[in-house]
């Protein structure tokens, strides 16, 4: 695999947390391949969307990448989230990472997030848009799950809205409302032709009634 073009103009902690993480997707379980392989796709300057942020990973990879000619927008809807993603930010010294606080979806308006609870603890990162779906799907595990309002909007709008006219790259994870996220982003996609990196499983698909097929 090619190594990412890391710009050397970007940050220099943002670089070196960067190199930790890429090293780290190929070594431990807990941080995915797919950050690895999507970080030779990047270029200086592109301009990429990370669509269910959690805490940050993949857009602190981006930033990397991309470079100080570049942008990086982290799409997420959960406050705590959002926290880390924010600290991440100032400690490494990266201003170029937007956060937007809202999901994604294929409408405009609002929602629920619903965030699975374990021991008192919330589960970020199995949090899913209540919008369109049915039951729990694949969180039947969890005994609780806690409604997060959220404002919802597709990546349509947002481009009208901010103004922008290309993207380079877009990475989607939000546990089983990919297929929506991609119905709302129609217009970007036709234009652009994006390198797209999207989640698919079909234990969280199910609770959207689709398959990864």
């Amino acid at each position: 695999m090619r190594q990412p073009r890391m710009d050397r103009r970007a940050p220099r902690r943002v670089r070196i947390a960067a190199a930790l993480l890429r090293r780290a997707a190929r070594r431990i379980g807990a941080v995915e391949d797919e950050l690895a392989a999507l970080a030779p796709r990047i270029r200086p300057g592109d301009v990429c969307l990370d669509v269910g942020a959690k805490h940050g990973i993949y857009a602190l990879m981006m930033a990397a990448a991309t470079g100080a000619r570049g942008r990086v927008v982290a799409f997420e809807p959960g406050p705590a989230p959002r926290r880390v993603i924010r600290a991440g930010r100032r400690a490494l010294g990266s201003r170029r990472i937007t956060i937007v606080p809202a999901a994604v979806a294929d409408f405009v308006g609002v929602s629920e997030l619903k965030v699975p609870k374990r021991r008192g603890l919330d589960v970020p990162g199995r949090g899913f848009l209540a919008a369109g779906t049915v039951g729990l799907g694949s969180n039947v595990e969890f005994l609780r799950h806690r409604a997060v309002p959220t404002t919802v909007m597709t990546l349509d709008s947002w481009c009208a809205e901010a103004g922008v006219e290309h993207v380079d790259v877009i990475k989607i994870d939000v546990e089983g409302g990919e297929a929506a996220v991609l119905a709302g982003a129609r217009a970007l996609i036709r234009r652009s032709l994006p390198t797209i990196l999207v989640e698919l499983e079909d234990r969280h698909l199910a609770r959207a009634r689709t398959t990864a097929a």
